[in-house]
């Protein structure tokens, strides 16, 4: 494999959460999965041990908007081999050597039958890309650029190309686990479980997300927090079609995944830019003091351009450590587990958490007494800036509150003013509010 910064890892020290969802990656990196099969069951019933999951099987041919689910594809084994028999590329040493969703061969091809057949990478020469071919039937075989050259090298040579794959009514799979809050609106949090043997795209994804749904779990929120673990594209697709009546319940989201490499995190914004989405991830990227890059909208890549669409419209955002496309692993077997580490699974997990945070807790304050500012002596919060305005951060943030707390502006805007926590600035206000100096007029009494 060739050397790039993404073969790096960072010098800190790994974290217990860390370490635990790079475990947990571990336990689900050979799993076969596709956007549909058994690899997805046993995908979602791991996540099952960490946190208590509900699953769902929508039947082939069932209409999900202008799609619909695919039939369910099933591989028992899948080969090239030579005019001696000798197998020259098997699924048994990576379940990437075929191209997911392959039709049925038994046949022999002459080199100039089977070329077109084969896909190979040409930045690592002991790499095999992955391919798809979901919705148009056909074949093929991924392999390595030396088993390219090997067959093409006897090229007068029949090759035996055995395919042993089932295209059969069965469902598509798909799961959910429930954070319930103190309200029933929920925020999203989607992930895509389709790609085999790929770590950072994207068994980083799923194995942050079962972790934040774990540590949500122990915690008391005022929004319910709904984390859904689909394939990519059809699979949200087919979510959301399920959920229409729904979708009225969902404030927005994130959608997440390639986070476990040593890139520094990227937010796409959601399609509406502005949203609490957009602009919490924008203050907890800033506020890391942790090179990032927040990308404008674009209508390709994850499933955030499903919750977005014109006809969802739900605010949706990505969180992505080094994008799809550019880093030179992608889609390729390049993507094992060497090039994610417990670091940077930690810090994804840390700035996710933070962001959803910060959406829980924002709200919107007003003051309650007209004129100047109030005396504050006579409520114990003048001692700590008496000679130094701001002595503290909970100090600077009740005279950042008092300053600010007009009914318009809400904790976000704040605190990406202020420079101060959104939790900071909820305490401070939650202190005024008991001090009967502020009232809350848009907002939660909970938050995590």
């Amino acid at each position: 494999m060739k050397n790039s910064p993404h073969s790096v890892h960072p010098a800190t020290s790994p974290s217990v959460e860390g370490d635990a969802i790079y475990e947990f990656m571990e336990t689900l990196f050979d799993l076969p999965r596709s956007i549909t099969g058994d690899g997805n069951r046993m995908t979602l019933n791991a996540i099952g041990e960490h946190v208590p999951i509900q699953t769902f099987e929508i039947p082939t041919g069932t209409a999900v908007f202008d799609w619909t689910v695919p039939k369910e594809w099933r591989v028992n084994a899948a080969y090239i081999a030579d005019s001696t028999g000798r197998k020259i590329v098997d699924i048994e040493n990576s379940n990437l050597h075929l191209m997911s969703y392959s039709t049925a061969v038994d046949a022999y091809f002459t080199w100039e039958e089977l070329e077109p057949h084969l896909y190979t990478v040409h930045e690592f020469d002991d790499a095999v890309p992955y391919r798809t071919s979901y919705f148009t039937p056909s074949w093929g075989f991924c392999v390595k650029r030396q088993q390219y050259r090997d067959m093409k090298a006897r090229s007068g040579e029949r090759f035996k190309v055995f395919v042993d794959a089932d295209h059969f009514d069965g469902s598509l799979s798909y799961g959910e686990v429930l954070v319930p809050g103190a309200s029933n609106e929920e925020i999203i949090v989607s992930t895509h479980i389709c790609h085999p043997a790929l770590a950072n795209d994207n068994v980083s994804g799923i194995a942050v997300s079962a972790f934040l749904a774990k540590t949500l779990l122990q915690s008391k929120c005022h929004y319910s927090f709904r984390f859904v673990f689909v394939p990519a594209t059809i699979g949200s697709i087919t979510w959301l079609a399920k959920n229409e009546n729904q979708l009225n319940k969902i404030k927005g989201g994130y959608s997440i995944g390639l986070l476990g490499d040593s890139g520094h995190i990227h937010y796409k914004q959601s399609r509406h830019a502005t949203s609490e989405f957009d602009r919490a991830a924008d203050l907890i990227l800033q506020q890391s003091g942790d090179d990032h890059d927040i990308r404008p909208f674009v209508p390709w890549g994850h499933d955030e351009r499903q919750y977005c669409s014109p006809g969802i419209n739900l605010p949706v955002g990505c969180v992505m450590r080094t994008p799809y496309g550019e880093y030179p692993q992608y889609h390729t077997s390049a993507d094992n587990m060497d090039i994610v580490c417990p670091q940077s699974l930690q810090d994804s997990y840390d700035k996710v958490l933070a962001m959803l945070h910060a959406v829980d807790a924002n709200a919107v304050f007003k003051t309650v007494l007209n004129g100047a500012e109030p005396f504050l002596a006579p409520h114990n919060l003048y001692e700590g800036y008496s000679r130094d305005a701001g002595r503290d951060a909970f100090h600077k943030a009740v005279l950042w509150m008092l300053s600010c707390a007009d009914g318009e502006q809400d904790l976000l805007s704040i605190a990406q003013r202020s420079g101060l926590s959104v939790g900071t600035l909820r305490r401070a206000a939650n202190t005024l509010r008991e001090k009967n100096l502020l009232e809350m007029i848009q907002g939660i009494e909970q938050a995590c």
